[in-house]
């Protein structure tokens, strides 16, 4: 890694809910989820360890449109923002339709399939600060339980 690139960090979540919201205005229509579960574990690059924990989280995500710019002109790479709240750690994302489907059908998952997201950061670990942390990447897992046949 060059010296000047700031280390990228991730925390992995679990998750236990999902609320799924359409909405319609006179511009067209749009989706956003809210994903309610708990931070199960950090892995920190920068920091050199990893924990495992049970923090409560809340991931709010937004299906945008392609853009031809980037969303955030001061930082090109960023996605979203992870923050505390009263309720725990919140996490504010925005992704193309494309990802976006896969959160969006997740809880018609069979039962007892485990989400797992795993949350790409970078700058200070949201741990370690109650400012906001550039969220740069959503990867998304399904460990779905085998049929067994008798």
């Amino acid at each position: 890694m060059a010296s000047d690139e700031t280390p990228k960090d991730f925390l992995t979540l679990r998750a236990d809910k999902f609320q799924r919201n359409t909405f319609a205005m006179s511009g067209g229509t749009g989706h956003t989820m809210n994903i309610f579960g708990r931070v199960i574990r950090w892995d920190s690059h920068s920091e050199g360890d990893s924990e495992r924990t049970e923090e409560q989280v809340r991931l709010f995500i937004q299906e945008i449109a392609p853009e031809k710019e980037p969303l955030w002109e001061e930082d090109p790479e960023k996605i979203g923002a992870v923050s505390r709240d009263k309720e725990g750690l919140f996490i504010n994302s925005v992704v193309l339709p494309e990802a976006f489907a896969h959160f969006w059908t997740a809880p018609d998952a069979p039962r007892g399939t485990t989400h797992e997201i795993h949350v790409r950061y970078k700058g200070v670990s949201p741990r370690l600060t109650d400012d906001f942390v550039s969220v740069t990447e959503l990867s998304f897992s399904q460990l779905i339980p085998v049929a067994r046949l008798a």
